[in-house]
This record gives structure tokens, C-alpha cells and sequence, in this order.
């Protein structure tokens, strides 16, 4: 093998070496690219999450009430009931 050969092996060698880092470094890009996205994705769902949360704890907060305050009525009228039968 002559010298010419052995450079045009690693001149083979090289381009083949710089392709894939070219390609390795384009799919990392993208890869970034996805995990950026999908952490925003994971932001609004979070905040979504959070605004559901809210408004169940408010309807049961509000369902609460109305039962105690229905409960304290019932009361009233058995109170009233009796007062009337007795």
C-alpha cells in the first residue's frame, strides 16, 4: 500500500467521521427541540391542572355550605314541626 492509499483511507475515514458528527449533532438539535417542547407542553398542563384543582376545591367548598346551611334549615323545621304537633 502506498502512502497515497493510506491517505485517501483516512480521508475516507475523516469525511465519514465528520458526516456522522453532523448528523449526530442535527438529531441532538432536535432532540432538544422535543424536550423543550414537551416541557412547555408539561407547563400548561401543570397550570391546567392547577385551575382545575381550584374550581373543584370551590365547588366543594360551595356544596359544603349549601349542605350545612340545608342541613341547619332542616333542623329549623323539624324545630317547627314539633312546636306544632305538640
Amino acid at each position: 500500500m502506498s502512502l497515497q492509499d493510506d491517505y485517501d483511507s483516512l480521508r475516507r475515514l475523516h469525511n465519514a467521521v465528520n458526516d456522522s458528527i453532523i448528523s449526530l449533532q442535527e438529531k441532538n438539535k432536535q432532540l432538544h427541540e422535543e424536550i423543550q417542547m414537551r416541557d412547555e407542553k408539561l407547563i400548561n398542563c401543570q397550570a391546567a391542572l392547577d385551575i382545575n384543582k381550584e374550581i373543584m376545591r370551590n365547588a366543594l367548598t360551595e356544596q359544603n355550605r349549601v349542605q350545612t346551611e340545608y342541613g341547619a334549615e332542616i333542623q329549623e323545621l323539624r324545630v317547627k314541626i314539633k312546636q306544632l304537633e305538640g
